[in-house]
């Protein structure tokens, strides 16, 4: 009797352990995941480097426009986003994989930043965001 419920206890502790770490259907996959937070820290250190700086643009304005192009490069909506930040936020241990692979990026040298040769490279669609919010203020 012993035996049946120690084994029945294990093998729930490990259904357990699998089901906490899968991603649900509708959260992004780690890899999306990580693309998206790519061009979010990239739009905020634009917005920081040249949009904030400018006193002629409305700042959230822009940092809205900014934030919808990254979401429309993605094929995503904000609330898609934000359903699968918070997953990833009650997840620690996966946020940290996608967050550590983020911060391994090898840094780009001043010259690979303006070639935009890469077809994943999504940099070149930020500069016409950046002349979409100027158009438009």
């Amino acid at each position: 009797m012993k035996s049946g419920l120690l084994i029945f206890f294990f093998i729930f502790f490990l259904m357990g352990c699998k089901s906490r770490n899968k991603i649900p259907k509708n959260i992004l996959a780690q890899g999306e995941m990580k693309a998206v937070l790519w061009d979010m820290f990239r739009a905020d250190k634009f917005l920081t480097d040249f949009i904030f700086k400018d006193s002629s643009l409305n700042k959230d304005t822009a940092s809205t426009n900014l934030y919808k192009e990254v979401f429309r490069i993605h094929h995503i909506t904000k609330e898609k986003f934000q359903q699968s930040f918070s997953f990833y936020r009650a997840h620690p241990d996966l946020l940290k994989t996608i967050l550590d692979s983020l911060n391994s990026r090898p840094p780009r040298s001043p010259t690979e930043v303006h070639q935009f040769h890469s077809v994943a490279d999504t940099a070149h669609l930020f500069e016409k965001a950046r002349q979409r919010i100027h158009s438009k203020n």
